[in-house]
């Protein structure tokens, strides 16, 4: 299971502007273990990407596509990306990843 974590800025901002996207505020390591757990045996958790500026800069509706095409925008997107990752602490990141097996049958 890979969800968006609630204590990741861009995450939260996105929920607090999009009501459809609320349940995203929810969304934390130990509620999706949990989640998982009732059925499956949890295997792993890792989080993955401090700060996606590339899914607002080059979105199609909030950003532009277009500039996609530009090599050193995404350079430069990609440079503040990597920057965020020894800035923001991991529990901030993104994304939160939940490895589950089915129990044996």
């Amino acid at each position: 299971m890979l969800e968006p974590c609630r204590y990741n800025p861009l995450i939260a901002l996105h929920a607090l502007t999009n009501k459809a996207e609320r349940g995203e505020l929810r969304s934390t390591p130990r509620f999706l273990q949990a989640l998982l757990g009732r059925r499956f045996s949890v295997q792993a958790t890792e989080r993955y990407q401090p700060l996606p500026l590339h899914r607002l800069v080059f979105h199609p509706q909030l950003g532009r596509p277009a500039w996609g095409e530009r090599r050193w925008l995404r350079r430069s997107v990609s440079a503040l990306e990597h920057g965020a990752e020894r800035l923001l602490p991991r529990i901030a990141w993104a994304y939160v990843h939940v490895r589950a097996e089915a129990p044996p049958v």
